[in-house]
């Protein structure tokens, strides 16, 4: 496939250093995770950025299925996330991370704005709707 653009690279190593000199504002938008069934019917939005204190569930690896857990920290700079009682260290010294669906939603101030603006512009998109 042919390059389209001469102001973007094609070099691999900086295509790959795209998201990690990134502002904090757009790490937050890469490091989501998705809904369960009913989290995802009774909001509007999917994904959505974890946060602290977020009941999760893990979905791969080898403890998939493990249901209740909590995030007991989120390195945005990195891109990890560290859920209760589940790691597992690889030789290196370094522990993997599980890939989860959240289960609960910790709703704070900014959250709860959030599912407010969501509601607001559902209801705009409804009341548009041409019948």
């Amino acid at each position: 496939m042919a390059k389209f653009s001469k102001d973007v690279s094609s070099s691999t190593p900086k295509v790959a250093e795209g998201p990690f000199p990134s502002p904090f504002a757009r790490k937050t938008d890469y490091h989501v995770s998705g809904l369960s069934k009913e989290l995802r019917l009774s909001t509007t939005f999917d994904p959505c950025p974890s946060e602290k204190d977020d009941e999760v569930v893990v979905v791969r690896g080898a403890f998939k299925g493990a249901e209740g857990k909590v995030l007991i920290g989120i390195y945005r700079k990195k891109y990890v996330i560290h859920v209760d009682k589940v790691t597992r260290d690889k030789s290196k010294l370094v522990s993997t991370l599980p890939k989860v669906v959240i289960s609960k939603l910790y709703l704070d101030k900014d959250r709860k704005a959030i599912l407010g603006k969501e509601k607001i512009g559902e209801a705009q998109r409804r009341k548009c709707k041409v019948d």
